[in-house]
C-alpha cells in the first residue's frame, strides 16, 4: 500500500505499489497505467493525464501546465518525477476510494462569523439529512456546549445559538457524503463539529486560545469515542472561513500566521492520535467582502490574495474552494442560510476531490501571451463564461468584467474583455488594451460593488446541489487575483 511518507524506493517497490492479484484481475479495471499496443492507444484509468505519440516523440505523462511525472523519449531515456500528489493519484487509481477513510471521519469547521453561521437565516437543517452524518451529543457548535459534553455521537442537525443559525457544516458533510458515495462503504460515518467564533482575528484563533483548545478537545474526544467503540478515527479536514478581522495585515503576514496555525494543530493532533497528519487539508474560502470586520474599507484585498497564494503553493496543504462574491449577503459581511449551506457544499465537493487524489485548484490564470496591445490570458479550467453574479445589484456595473490593468500613470488601459472562443473548451480570454500591457499587473475582482470584491468570470461546472427545494450550480467562480504580465 502506498504511504505518502514512503521513500521513493518504497513507492517504486512493486510489492507495495501493486496489490496482490493485480496482474490477474481482468474484471477489476483498477490499473494505474495501460498501453494498448495493438491500437497504439494509451490509457490512465479515470485520470486527466495527457499523452504524446509514443512512436515519434516518446511517451510522456504530464499535467496541463506541462509538469512531467513520467517520460520515455524516442531514444529510450527515462525521466521520473513523483511527489505526494502523484503518489496520492497512483494510490487512488489502484486502491478503492475508501482507503483514506476511517470508521469515524472528522471534519472541523473553524474561523470567525461566516464559519459559525452568524446571521445565516433561515435555519435550514433542522432534521437529520443522512444516517452517515453525525455530531457530538452537545450540538454542532463546541463553544456553546456546557453540560454532558462528548457523551456520544448523534445525528447531525443545525441549531440556533444566539445570532448563529445555519453554519456551513451541514452542507460540507452532506455534499462530501454524496460525492464520495459513502453509503457504498460499510460502517463509515462523518463526524462534524464547529469550533468557529465570530469576530476573531487569526491571532485570537491561534495556539493557546479557547477556540484553538476546543479543536483539541474535539479531536481528543472523537478519538476516545472511536476507541471505546473499537473503531478507527481520523480528522480528514479543517474548513477555515476567516479573514475579515485581518484585512490590512499584509499578504505575507497572514500567510505566515495561517501556516503556523496549521502546523501547531498538526503537531498536537499527531501527539493525540499517533498518526501522520502532515497532509491535513485546510480548505478555505476566499474572502470577498471589501470591508474589514470593523467596517473600514479595504481597497487592497491582501487577505484574499494571501489565501490564493497559499492554495497555489505546491504541497502547502491549503485548498481554496471558492470566492463568495456570488453568494447572497445579509450585510457587508454575512451571508444568508442557503448561501452558508452552499458554501459548505463547496467545501465538501473540494474535499472529495482531494480525497480522490486530485490536485484541486480554483479558477485562476496560469499563463499568458502578448501580441502588441492584445493579451491572451489562459486559465486552468475550461468552459469559461461571463455571468453576472445573481446576488449583486442589477443596477450596478462592473467595468471590464471585473478586470483592470493600470499603466505607470494609474490609467486603466483595458478596452475590451472577451472569450477567445465560445466553445465549451474555452480556457482563454482575449483582452485588448490601449497600449501594450507587458510588465504590468492585471487585477481581477478589485472592484468594490455592494460592499464586496467581485467579477463576472466563471466556468460551466454542471454539478448541482439542492437546498430547500432550489437547485444551485457549483460553478467555479474566478478567484480575486493579481497576476504579473512579465
Amino acid at each position: 500500500m502506498v504511504n505518502l511518507n514512503d521513500s521513493l524506493d518504497d513507492l517504486l517497490n512493486p510489492e507495495k505499489l501493486i496489490p496482490e492479484n493485480f496482474y490477474n484481475s481482468k474484471d477489476s479495471n483498477n490499473y494505474a497505467l495501460k498501453i494498448d499496443k495493438e491500437n497504439d492507444a494509451q490509457f490512465v484509468n479515470k485520470t486527466t493525464f495527457s499523452f504524446n505519440n509514443i512512436q515519434n516523440d516518446g511517451f510522456t505523462i504530464a499535467d496541463e501546465q506541462g509538469n512531467v511525472s513520467f517520460k520515455i523519449d524516442k531514444d529510450g531515456n527515462t525521466e521520473f518525477n513523483i511527489d505526494r500528489l502523484v503518489a496520492a493519484k497512483l494510490k487512488t487509481l489502484i486502491y478503492p476510494i475508501d482507503s483514506g477513510l476511517a470508521d469515524i471521519n472528522h471534519i472541523i469547521a473553524y474561523g470567525q462569523s461566516l464559519a459559525e453561521g452568524s446571521n445565516s437565516v433561515p435555519l435550514l437543517t433542522k432534521t437529520s439529512f443522512s444516517e452517515y452524518a453525525k455530531m457530538f451529543n452537545h450540538g454542532i457548535r463546541t463553544r456553546y456546549a456546557v453540560y454532558n459534553k462528548y457523551q456520544s455521537l448523534v445525528n447531525h442537525i443545525e441549531s440556533q445559538n444566539e445570532v448563529n443559525y445555519e453554519s456551513p457544516s451541514a452542507g460540507t458533510a452532506d455534499m462530501f457524503i454524496r460525492e464520495i458515495k459513502l453509503g457504498n462503504f460499510k460502517n463509515k460515518v462523518i463526524l462534524s463539529s464547529n469550533c468557529a467564533h465570530g469576530g476573531m482575528s487569526i491571532f485570537n484563533l491561534s495556539k493557546g486560545s479557547n477556540d484553538y483548545n476546543n479543536i483539541i478537545n474535539d479531536v481528543e474526544n472523537g478519538k476516545r469515542i472511536a476507541d471505546e467503540q473499537g473503531k478507527s478515527y481520523r480528522l480528514i479536514a479543517i474548513t477555515y472561513t476567516q479573514g475579515e478581522a485581518d484585512y490590512k495585515c499584509g499578504v505575507n503576514s497572514y500567510k505566515a500566521a495561517l501556516r503556523k496555525l496549521r502546523a501547531d494543530l498538526i503537531e498536537k493532533i499527531e501527539n493525540i492520535t499517533g498518526d501522520d497528519y502532515s497532509n491535513l487539508p485546510f480548505i478555505t474560502y476566499q474572502i470577498s467582502s471589501s470591508f474589514n470586520a470593523y467596517g473600514g474599507a479595504a481597497p487592497y484585498p491582501d487577505v484574499a490574495l494571501a489565501q490564493l497564494e497559499l492554495a497555489l503553493e505546491q504541497d502547502s496543504g491549503f485548498y481554496l474552494a471558492t470566492p463568495i462574491y456570488q453568494l447572497k449577503y445579509q450585510d457587508i459581511w454575512h451571508i444568508d442560510g442557503p448561501s452558508s449551506k452552499l458554501l459548505g457544499a463547496y467545501y465538501g465537493y473540494v474535499l472529495n476531490k482531494i480525497m480522490s487524489g486530485e490536485d484541486w485548484r480554483p479558477l485562476h490564470p496560469i499563463s499568458h501571451t502578448i501580441s502588441g496591445n492584445v493579451l491572451n490570458l489562459k486559465f486552468n479550467k475550461t468552459g469559461l463564461t461571463f455571468a453576472w453574479p445573481e446576488n449583486l445589484s442589477r443596477n450596478k456595473y462592473l467595468k471590464n468584467r471585473g478586470f483592470s490593468i493600470k499603466n505607470s500613470s494609474g490609467e486603466d488601459i483595458i478596452q475590451n474583455v472577451e472569450l477567445l472562443n465560445n466553445s465549451n473548451n474555452c480556457n482563454t480570454l482575449k483582452i485588448t488594451c490601449k497600449e501594450s500591457p507587458a510588465n504590468l499587473l492585471i487585477n481581477y475582482g478589485f472592484s468594490n460593488i455592494d460592499g464586496r470584491n467581485a467579477g463576472e468570470l466563471r466556468d460551466n461546472n454542471n454539478v448541482v446541489y439542492s437546498i430547500d427545494g432550489k437547485d444551485y450550480y457549483l460553478y467555479s467562480w474566478c478567484v480575486i487575483f493579481q497576476y504579473y504580465l512579465g
